[in-house]
């Protein structure tokens, strides 16, 4: 998993995006589809480049 390839804790990440950690558990486990800008915000907290948000 890339949060855990980048050193990341479940709630640092969700504090860095703004969700709760019980959130990010249910977005990581595929059970709720974040929106765009929940999607914009992981994306430059993991610092994945290129990321357009239209997928």
């Amino acid at each position: 998993m890339l949060r855990d390839a980048k050193g990341l804790t479940m709630e640092v990440l969700a504090r860095a995006v703004g969700i709760s950690p019980a959130y990010l558990a249910l977005i990581e486990a595929g059970e709720r589809e974040p929106d765009t800008a929940i999607r914009r915000a992981l994306a430059r907290a993991l610092e994945i480049t290129g990321w357009e948000g239209d997928a």
